[in-house]
């Protein structure tokens, strides 16, 4: 009720002042003038902007002390301006964390060039009714000269997109715009920058050398290297990933899957702050006393990062989160559970379920033997389908039904990763396949046995690696049979 009265009063002031006083503003544009030197001076000349209120150089203010309903904050100027760029400045105590410059470079700059809506009231003798007796926010700017400007913000008035205003030195009631002074209004976390790591361009994107993953809800880590075969432009091995999962289970890596665990601390962005310079009951509170999730990335620039994140928690407006915190940054952050992936992962969810990589024409001896079916020997020569030659134990093979071949072969998919699998004890190989390529200085071995009912274990170099349908192995089993018929190959299997 206090704040409706309060804005119907004020709206009848405003509506006086508006019949009234500015009747009484001179109707000319002022002339051009030089910046003033006086801070505190008040123009009640129209220009194009309104009542010019305080027109100096921002360049020249060296602090600004704020204080509001939130707290109280202090900025500062860090570098002069130059002919080539404007002055800086920071956020005093909070250099050692991530800045919104633009927010900030508000600061200096709004309360030196600021112009009037109207006067509301000439000598007010009730500030309370414009939120004014104890003002909103206060703020004091400092000038190289010596000289600053005191300003008092109140209530927003009933003037859409304004809000009541003084002067130190001026008693005068205004109503300046809203957006010229919200920041004076704000709490020192409006000036943190929410990105957390700022994304580099796509030609300065270090190369993430590798990353650990520890979470307290699985018995293992999860680790990823960079593959430096990949570095040569020459190489066509592997997937579209330049990386590869080595724990808890070795295998190829998926691109787009795998693209946001590596990369994903690059312009992550926070929901919001928990606590700035958080103290140990911080810490505690947030469950990152003892984290939920922890990672380490080390990158080829020389920077490494370590962060850590808690269990997910929902938001007052229902979201899912996680606390968060980078080494170094002294901020507890609030992410989204979307974006904090690490908290999640499924080693599955970022593993390419190809098992045999190689493209056909970089194919130089592939073996083949198992259950039921002879061994074979095919070897290829050549870099295209041009000039390549497929040969079957010495004979030559027709190339085109090699390569549909081994299309097949390349389709095989991974159901799942083969977690605490062993190989069965005395048990040989299904299937066996010893493939060379030109890449390679060994070959690679992948062998398919049986595991349960309907499944069978892949094994790639002599470790477990993924389960596939048994299907499949028995479908490749008769299309091996089919490479010296010429018969076309079988393209679907049962699951």
């Amino acid at each position: 009720m206090r704040k409706q009265v309060k804005g119907i009063i004020a709206l009848g002031v405003a509506l006086a002042a508006l019949g009234g006083g500015l009747a009484a503003l001179k109707l000319t544009q002022p002339d051009d003038k030089e910046l003033s030197s006086d801070a505190s001076s008040v123009v009640e000349e129209s220009s194009g902007s309104g009542i010019e209120l305080v027109r100096k150089d921002p360049n020249t203010v060296n602090k600004v002390v704020v204080s509001n309903t939130e707290g109280s904050f202090t900025v500062e100027r860090t570098a002069k301006a130059t002919e080539e760029a404007s002055a800086t400045y920071t956020l005093s105590g909070y250099s050692d964390i991530p800045l919104d410059m633009y927010a900030i470079s508000t600061i200096p700059n709004n309360l030196s060039d600021l112009y009037s809506d109207s006067i509301v009231e000439d000598v007010p003798t009730d500030l309370a009714k414009y939120g004014l007796e104890n003002p909103v926010a206060t703020a004091e700017l400092f000038y190289d000269s010596g000289e600053s400007v005191k300003a008092y913000i109140g209530d927003a008035a009933p003037i859409p997109s304004s809000t009541y205003f003084m002067l130190e030195g001026d008693e005068k009631v205004y109503t300046v715009a809203t957006s010229k002074i919200t920041n004076y209004c704000n709490e020192v976390t409006k000036f943190l920058n929410r990105t957390i790591v700022d994304e580099p361009s796509e030609d300065e994107m270090p190369i993430v050398k590798s990353l650990r993953i520890k979470r307290e809800d699985i018995d293992y880590d999860i680790y990823i290297e960079y593959d430096e075969r990949t570095a040569d432009e020459n190489y066509q091995g592997g997937t579209a990933s330049s990386h590869l999962m080595i724990e808890p289970i070795k295998c190829f890596m998926g691109f787009e899957s795998a693209t946001t665990t590596i990369q994903g601390l690059f312009g992550l962005y926070c929901q919001d702050f928990y606590s700035v310079h958080p103290d140990e009951n911080d810490m505690a509170e947030t469950g990152l006393a003892s984290p939920f999730c922890s990672v380490e990335m080390v990158c080829d620039n020389g920077k490494n990062y370590k962060f850590h994140l808690s269990e997910s928690f929902t938001n007052d407006e229902g979201v899912k989160c996680h606390y968060f915190i980078l080494e170094g940054i002294d901020v507890i952050y609030i992410v989204s559970a979307e974006t904090a992936v690490w908290a999640t992962v499924k080693p599955i969810e970022i593993t390419s379920r190809n098992v045999f990589a190689s493209t056909v024409w970089d194919i130089r001896e592939l073996k083949i033997s198992g259950r039921d079916i002879a061994d074979k020997i095919i070897t290829g020569d050549g870099t295209s389908k041009e000039d390549y030659v497929a040969k079957n134990d010495g004979k030559d093979l027709d190339t085109e039904h090699f390569r549909k071949f081994y299309a097949f072969m390349l389709s095989t998919a991974a159901e799942d990763l083969a977690f605490g699998k062993t190989i069965p004890e005395n048990a040989e190989p299904v299937l066996s396949f010893s493939v060379l390529d030109k890449n390679m200085t060994e070959p690679m071995v992948v062998e398919f046995y049986d595991d349960t009912e309907f499944m069978s274990l892949i094994v790639v170099d002599g470790e477990c690696r993924y389960i596939c349908t048994k299907g499949y192995v028995d479908t490749l089993a008769e299309n091996i049979k089919r490479i010296d018929t010429g018969e076309e190959y079988i393209e679907k299997w049962k699951r």
